[in-house]
């Protein structure tokens, strides 16, 4: 979710039928959501969506052929247009401060790495810069355009597009002495760097004069450099603050996520902590000079200005139906499975007809279980093997186990009154001393009458080990039986003593004893 210039509009993305879409809400009394008419409203799929700090809008898409497509907009989301990838991108598009050029990494699928592109807002090109077989998480633009930085693998790095000064903000002590009438503008920047901790970077509402680079192509692929790394954490980029200094993450990854920020400057030198976030961080965003993360489930965010650790509190009440998760859970399941499927054709199945001839289903179903099984018979439609759904966990309240009776129903058979009895276990108290046998009616367990809407399990729950009384309706008459209900294990030695003394019988009578 992002707000538009008027911080009153929120753009999100929001699941139709299985395709996550945009749409737009007015923060008002009304909170009237609307679709966002775009290029791709109707049936591409929304994988991301973010407002870059030049004050371009970026907006990752997917269909049926490949995911990872991009798409630009201007300011409140105006003109959105597509930047024509050719091969998926990772999450990253970042755009320089005057807003005329954007950098993203792709896959090269055969060959599994990734490759780094230049586009340019002006020509609607896009020119590969060069070939990375590291995994890139995020890239920032230095404002002077020269450099770029990037969350590399687990360190930070810096791809110069020409060479730099490596000397360019070391402080010149001699210059001073030799020559006292001028201040050192090193000195100055260093004594700037030292003094600063908050974003200094143009208004993303500042119109700025496009700014040409300058790139030298020969040999960029040497001029990637690795500026910071620690030990046993990983590094990530954070904001950049000037030409010459950014903020960065750090955190560990020994299942406890303990974030650090910090900041540095382009060459890896004055690494300094500015603030000790604490552990169980997750979901970290910049807003602004805020830095917003989840503590522990607690929303907090640290300020720059204020170099201090606010918790934002909220109180609402929230309720959802859980009938309403699972339909969308099958819808949303029906949408990866379509968009993701090796096959765009489906195997030459329609999967619009099938979404249309399972979705009653689905709206009847009871829990997540149901959903699992309906949609296993959608995808088995398509006739793929190695394909299946695997829910979330179904939260059932423990019942107490059921009893059992020392028989077998026939479920064959539904009857208006009672249910008919398959087999007899021969051990059973109901066949040693009440002589029931196959064919026999049970018609009432407890008192309560059974009829074809009747559940068993329900009547037998939680009576193993206790007396049950019976209603049975035995060639013709009714006799009342009373036992103590089995357990499983007990039920089960039954059965399996009636199985092996029938197989005896059937050997013996096959082989004529």
């Amino acid at each position: 979710m992002e707000f538009l210039d008027d911080n009153r509009t929120l753009v999100l993305i929001r699941m139709d039928k299985g395709i996550d879409k945009l749409y737009k809400v007015r923060c008002d009394s009304l909170l009237q959501v609307t679709p966002i008419d775009w290029f791709g409203a109707d049936s591409l799929d929304v994988e991301g969506l973010y407002k870059d700090p030049s004050g371009k809008w970026v907006i990752f898409y997917g269909d049926k052929l490949m995911s990872g497509r991009i798409a630009v907009a201007d300011s409140n989301l105006y003109n959105i247009r597509p930047i024509n990838n050719s091969r998926a991108a990772l999450n990253i598009f970042a755009i320089n401060s005057s807003g005329d050029y954007g950098i993203y990494a792709t896959t090269r699928e055969d060959v599994w790495i990734r490759e780094l592109w230049l586009y340019d807002f002006n020509t609607q090109e896009s020119k590969k810069i060069m070939n990375d077989d590291a995994w890139t998480r995020s890239m920032l633009w230095t404002p002077d355009n020269k450099s770029i930085l990037m969350s590399r693998s687990n360190g930070i790095f810096r791809l110069d597009l020409a060479p730099r000064d490596e000397f360019e903000y070391e402080v010149d002590n001699w210059k001073e002495i030799l020559n006292p009438q001028v201040t050192s503008k090193a000195t100055k920047t260093v004594n700037q760097e030292e003094n600063r901790d908050q974003d200094s970077t143009p208004s993303s509402t500042e119109k700025l004069e496009k700014q040409e680079l300058n790139i030298v192509w020969e040999g960029i692929e040497k001029r990637l450099f690795p500026i910071l790394s620690e030990s046993n954490r990983i590094l990530s980029l954070g904001k950049v603050i000037d030409d010459s200094t950014f903020y960065y993450l750090s955190y560990s990854h020994d299942g406890i996520a303990s974030y650090q920020l910090k900041k540095a400057n382009i060459y890896g030198k004055n690494s300094k902590t500015i603030q000790n976030l604490g552990q169980n961080i997750s979901n970290l965003r910049w807003v602004g000079n805020s830095l917003y993360f989840l503590e522990n489930g607690k929303l907090k965010a640290y300020n720059l200005d204020k170099h201090s650790i606010n918790e934002v509190t909220a109180n609402y009440d929230y309720s959802f139906s859980e009938s309403k998760l699972n339909l969308r859970v099958f819808e949303q399941v029906w949408g990866a499975f379509g968009l993701n499927f090796y096959d765009p054709n489906m195997h030459g199945k329609n999967w619009e007809d099938l979404f249309k001839l399972y979705y009653p289903y689905a709206e009847r179903a009871r829990s997540i279980s149901d959903i699992e099984q309906i949609v296993n018979e959608m995808i088995g439609d398509v006739n793929a093997s190695h394909t299946g759904f695997y829910p979330r966990a179904q939260k059932v309240k423990p019942r107490p186990p059921r009893a059992y009776l020392g028989l077998e129903f026939d479920y064959s058979q539904i009857l208006e009154e009672g249910i008919p009895i398959k087999v007899v276990y021969p051990q059973s108290r109901l066949a040693d001393y009440y002589h029931i046998q196959n064919g026999d009616i049970l018609l009432a367990i407890d008192g309560t009458p059974i009829t074809p809407y009747s559940s068993l399990d329900k009547l037998l729950a939680g009576k193993a080990g206790k007396l049950i009384k019976l209603l049975i309706l035995k060639q013709g008459q009714k006799i009342e039986a009373e036992l103590n209900g089995l357990t499983w294990s007990e039920q089960r030695k039954l059965h399996y003593d009636y199985k092996r003394e029938r197989s005896k019988k059937m050997v013996k009578e096959l082989t004529q004893d």
